[in-house]
C-alpha cells in the first residue's frame, strides 16, 4: 500500500535559482533496491518534492493497480492549488 501521507524535501535552495520555493513535484517511490530509495529520496531532497510510498507493488505500478496510485496522484494534484 502506499505510504498515507506526503514527505517534503528539506528547505535548501533551488538547484537553478538559488532561492527557496515550495514543493511542486511527487515522486513516487515503488519497492525497488534500497540503493535506487536512497537515490530517489535524495533527488526529492534536491528538488524539494514531495515523496509517496507505493509499497506491494511492482516495477509496472501505473498498469498493476491503477486504483492506488489515482488517490496518491490526485491528492499531490489537490495540495498544489
Amino acid at each position: 500500500m502506499w505510504h498515507p501521507s506526503f514527505t517534503r524535501g528539506s528547505s535548501g535552495p533551488s538547484a537553478s535559482t538559488g532561492c527557496r520555493r515550495p514543493a511542486q513535484g511527487l515522486i513516487l517511490l515503488p519497492p525497488d533496491p534500497p540503493e535506487w530509495e536512497e537515490m530517489s529520496f535524495e533527488v526529492a531532497d534536491r528538488l524539494r518534492a514531495q515523496t509517496a510510498r507505493l509499497d506491494d507493488l511492482n516495477h509496472c505500478w501505473m498498469a498493476e493497480a491503477p486504483e492506488v496510485v489515482a488517490p496518491v496522484l490526485q491528492r499531490f494534484w489537490s495540495s498544489l492549488a
